[in-house]
C-alpha cells in the first residue's frame, strides 16, 4: 500500500484503537480500513429523509396510543369495524413508509 491517511485523535481515542487492534489480533492500519469500509456516509438529503421518515413513523405511533387508550378508556367495544379500519389505514401508511425507503 502506498497511500498514506493521517488524522487527528487524543491519546485516549489512540490507545482506545490500538487495544481495539490488539484483541482483534489486527495491526491499527487494518482495523482503521475494516471499520471504515462498514461505514455508511450520509448525504444531507439522506439525512433530512430519514428524519421525515421517523417523523411520520412517531405520528403513526402516536395514533396507535390514541386508539389504544379510547379502547381503554372510553369502552369502545362497539366500534371494532372503525378501529379496525384505523389499523388498516397505519398498516398501510407503513407499507408506504418502507416502500420509500
Amino acid at each position: 500500500k502506498c497511500k498514506f491517511l493521517k488524522i487527528r485523535v487524543t491519546e485516549s481515542e489512540y490507545e482506545k484503537f490500538k487495544a481495539m487492534a490488539k484483541k482483534a489480533e489486527l495491526s491499527l492500519s487494518n482495523l482503521i480500513r475494516q471499520s471504515m469500509d462498514r461505514v455508511r456516509a450520509w448525504t444531507p438529503e439522506e439525512i433530512k429523509n430519514k428524519e421525515k421518515l421517523i417523523f411520520q413513523v412517531a405520528k403513526i405511533g402516536n395514533n396507535l396510543n390514541q386508539i389504544a387508550r379510547a379502547v381503554n378508556t372510553q369502552n369502545i367495544i362497539n366500534h371494532e369495524i372503525e378501529i379496525y379500519e384505523m389499523l388498516q389505514q397505519i398498516d398501510n401508511d407503513l407499507k408506504i413508509l418502507i416502500e420509500r425507503k
